[in-house]
């Protein structure tokens, strides 16, 4: 799904134009009620939109002034309905937020949907809390506070102290958001069957294993899981830190875990020196870019889903939504892609690419890597470049713009051998560069890639001292099953 079908989900503003919202008192959950709700939302924007071209042609004076007013009202309004709605029409909110495709005044308005939608009422959150725990609260915990920390679309955090004197995030699911969850992926799914029709790629199969991995967020005992796997992972690292868990107290829809201390995306971004900013990109680049060279990554790249403690260290949040390459062959496939550009080796690139479904017949390979570079990769001519907000920008709106004759628009919909788990993969790429540009960090970032590829000697001091875990020069893990592609003397994993 690009930018545009986004935005056009979000506010389609032609289909109803004129129907008024009702939001809900509580969680709707019903399919048809919540596309209701949406389109009515999409009709008060469309009134909005309309109202302020109105003022902006009769009133004298600064025009950006009245439309700046406008669509600060309107941004507020989106933010309040998308809030009370929660689900996944709540996280297309969240997406629309920082992938750099509106004004980055009404982003910041939306990135409230990251962390501060509407809580639960005092009475709803004394049933959970019971629910969950069947016990008195103060035989699971020696402080709890009431007032959440976090609320997003899933579920909100509370801040709390075990006996023991341990700091913990015990974040809790809201009740019917599995069943409103479901509702929207009904309304997806009818929205997705009208792309398939001119696509010869099984859109069908992607639709189900973004289903899949949309639901897996609901499960917060294997949340639980991917978490911890990733903190034994990254466990002591210099620069990466990721909560452990506390799986005696995890269930189906709570998890607690280690709490961190520490900025949100925006706030760190607003008080850091480039050169801290420079670091953090780095550090999230490896990450994610590691995690998907391993075959182990997230879903859901938001800024939400970040903190920065003083210590200098990235702390990341939120693994319901992880994708596995379970086989071998599927690792190495986005590994070689990404190799065989960097060796400039065209039948090692044009390999990968058949390997994840990219490459129909007739598709020249450096076509389709020219357009799928700034998507999975962002800026790796070569030398230090700085990715920014218009960098990433651009690099969308390219491929979008030039759909009909884009190579890689033709190897997205004409190859029948696309790879559900490709197009997640563009989607957690995307959803990454366009967090990392918020800070606008300038970083080598082809010398970032041949280290983590083809094990490359480090340059930098984030490099040197990354150690075993993917997303160094030492991690060895099946990425590097990449033919005609030589590695370093890298441990094996």
């Amino acid at each position: 799904m690009n930018i545009r079908a986004l935005l056009s989900l979000l506010l389609d503003a032609v289909r109803l134009p004129f129907r008024r919202s009702h939001p809900a008192d509580s969680l709707s959950t019903d399919a048809g009620r919540r596309k209701s709700e949406l389109h009515g939302l999409a009709g008060e924007v469309t009134r909005g939109l309309a109202s302020m071209k109105v003022r902006t042609l009769l009133r004298r004076g600064n025009r950006e002034e009245v439309e700046r007013e406008a669509l600060e009202r309107l941004t507020k309004q989106v933010v309040a309905n998308l809030g009370q709605m929660k689900g996944l029409t709540m996280k297309l909110g969240q997406q629309m937020s920082y992938v750099n495709a509106l004004p980055e005044d009404a982003e910041r308005e939306l990135a409230a949907l990251q962390a501060s939608a509407p809580a639960l009422e005092e009475a709803q959150l004394d049933a959970l809390l019971h629910q969950v725990f069947g016990q008195k609260l103060s035989k699971v915990f020696k402080e709890f506070d009431r007032t959440p920390i976090a609320a997003a679309s899933i579920g909100q955090v509370h801040r709390a102290q075990l006996p023991d004197g341990r700091w913990v995030a015990v974040k809790l699911q809201y009740p019917g958001v599995d069943q409103a969850m479901q509702a929207d992926l009904e309304n997806l799914e009818e929205l997705t069957a009208l792309s398939t029709m001119t696509m010869k790629a099984d859109m069908g199969e992607y639709t189900r294993s973004l289903n899949e991995s949309l639901m897996r967020e609901l499960d917060y005992v294997a949340e639980q899981r991917n978490q911890q796997r990733l903190a034994d992972l990254y466990r002591g690292h210099p620069f990466v830190l990721v909560p452990e868990t506390v799986p005696e107290l995890c269930g189906p829809t709570v998890l607690v875990t280690e709490l961190v201390d520490g900025k949100n995306l925006y706030a760190a971004n607003d008080s850091a020196d480039q050169d801290q900013r420079d670091r953090w990109g780095e550090i999230m680049y490896r990450f994610a870019f590691g995690c998907v060279t391993s075959g182990f990554f997230s879903g859901d790249p938001h800024p939400g889903n970040y903190l920065f403690p003083a210590d200098g260290r990235v702390a990341f949040l939120d693994f319901g939504m992880v994708i596995e390459l379970k086989e071998r062959a599927q690792r190495g496939a986005i590994a070689q892609v990404i190799a065989g550009a960097l060796a400039g080796e065209p039948s090692i690139l044009a390999d990968g690419l058949r390997r994840v479904g990219m490459l129909p017949a007739g598709s020249d390979p450096k076509a389709v890597w020219k357009e799928l570079e700034p998507l999975v990769a962002g800026p790796i001519a070569g030398g230090p470049v700085r990715l920014d907000r218009n960098w990433h920008k651009v690099a969308v709106d390219e491929v979008n713009k030039n759909q009909k004759s884009s190579a890689l628009a033709n190897a997205l919909t004409k190859s029948p051998e696309l790879k559900a788990w490709t197009l997640l993969w563009l989607r957690y790429s995307l959803g990454a560069l366009a967090t990392i540009s918020k800070f606008e960090p300038e970083v080598d970032w082809r010398q970032v890639l041949l280290e983590m590829v083809t094990g490359a000697e480090p340059v930098g001091e984030v490099g040197a001292g990354w150690g075993d875990a993917p997303g160094g020069h030492l991690y060895r893990g099946s990425q590097f099953a990449v033919p005609g592609v030589k590695a370093s003397k890298a441990r094996a994993s």
